[in-house]
């Protein structure tokens, strides 16, 4: 049984029927952090031409995230389960890593999505936060 689990959700149902399995392996008093990544740079195609361009996320970005993980996090606050909610901004897979780090986390649960293209992305993802931890 675990006592800190670090949980990546990303708006999408897929992701949050991991959250029923992660609870499972929480022991009584443990805590679930519920994260989530917002991209902070954006690119555009038009006329042949790429734009990329860096983007704050703004109040009513982070507002609107925090408020999605507050619905996942009801049902287990519910359950009795002390839930942390966190928005990061920046690139996924270094702020999960430094989430992980933060809060001591002694797993991170992702969910695989949509298969089959998101197994190999979730495998290289996880991959490369197992290289940086």
């Amino acid at each position: 049984m675990l006592t800190r689990i670090l949980l990546v959700v990303d708006g999408t149902a897929p992701a949050e029927q991991i959250v029923p399995r992660i609870r499972q392996h929480l022991t009584t008093g443990g805590e679930i952090r519920l994260l989530i990544v917002l991209p902070s740079v954006h690119a555009a195609i038009g006329n042949g031409e790429v734009s990329v361009f860096a983007n704050r996320v703004d109040r009513s970005g982070r507002l609107n995230a925090l408020a999605y993980l507050e619905t996942v996090a009801e049902p287990l606050r519910a359950d009795g389960v002390r839930v942390v909610t966190e928005v990061r901004v920046g690139e996924a897979v270094g702020q999960i890593v430094e989430a992980a780090i933060e809060c001591d986390a002694q797993t991170i649960g992702v969910c695989p999505g949509p298969v089959p293209f998101t197994r190999r992305r979730t495998f290289t993802t996880m991959s490369r936060i197992g290289n940086r931890l």
